[in-house]
């Protein structure tokens, strides 16, 4: 596996949900619809990721 994707091993979604409160209500609901969204929550990991640090760059 490349390097770049080993470190989604680490994540799953109560993790990500978890981070997710940490912000607000509303993002939690967002990512959990995106995650319910796709077959695998797993696919929806880069997207989800993508809004966190979003906010952890603000």
């Amino acid at each position: 596996m490349a390097s770049a994707h080993k470190k989604y091993l680490e994540w799953n979604p109560g993790r990500i949900l978890n981070w997710a409160k940490t912000i607000g209500d509303s993002t939690v609901k967002l990512l959990d619809t995106i995650m319910k969204s796709k077959p695998h929550p797993e696919l929806g990991f880069k997207a989800c990721m993508g809004i966190l640090n979003l906010y952890k760059n603000i």
